[in-house]
C-alpha cells in the first residue's frame, strides 16, 4: 500500500470514529439534560448545537489521532477494536491527565472546589476516547484504499 493511501486510510478512519464518538457523547449530554431537567440545556436548539459542535470537533480531532493511529499502528497490542481501544486509552490518558489536572490547579488557586466537575470530566472523556477506539480499530484495519 502506498504512503498516501495509508495516510488517507488513518485520516477517514479517525474522522469516521470521532464524529461517531461526538455522537455517543452528545446523546449522553442530551440524555443526562433530559434526566436533570435542567430548563436551559433542554431545549432543541441546545441539542442540536451541541450535536453538531460534538461531532465536527471530535471529527476533527478523530482523523489527526487517526494519523497518529496510523504511525503507531505496529506498535500498538491487539488486534481489531482492542488495539483501537488501546489507542483511545492512550489519549485519555495523556490528554485528560494533564488538562484534568490544571483544572483543578486553577480551580484551586480561585477558590473553587471543582473535584465533582473534575471527575465528570474525566468521565465524559473516556467515554468519548473508549467510542472512539471501539470504532477506529475495526474501521482501520478493514479499510482499504
Amino acid at each position: 500500500m502506498e504512503k498516501s493511501n495509508s495516510l488517507m486510510r488513518g485520516f477517514y478512519s479517525g474522522l469516521i470514529a470521532g464524529c461517531i464518538g461526538g455522537m455517543g457523547f452528545s446523546l449522553y449530554v442530551i440524555f443526562f439534560s433530559l434526566t436533570a431537567a435542567i430548563p436551559d440545556i433542554t431545549s432543541f436548539d441546545f441539542w442540536l448545537n451541541y450535536f453538531i459542535y460534538q461531532v465536527g470537533v471530535q471529527g476533527i480531532f478523530g482523523g489527526i489521532f487517526g494519523i497518529i493511529y496510523m504511525k503507531f499502528y505496529n506498535g500498538i497490542p491487539g488486534k481489531g477494536a482492542w488495539k483501537g481501544l488501546v489507542f483511545g486509552l492512550i489519549i485519555f490518558l495523556l490528554g485528560n491527565f494533564a488538562h484534568g489536572t490544571w483544572n483543578v490547579l486553577v480551580g484551586s488557586l480561585a477558590g473553587n472546589e471543582i473535584h465533582i466537575a473534575w471527575g465528570i470530566n474525566y468521565f465524559e472523556a473516556f467515554l468519548i476516547w473508549f467510542i472512539y477506539g471501539l470504532v477506529l480499530g475495526p474501521l482501520y484495519e478493514r479499510w482499504e484504499f
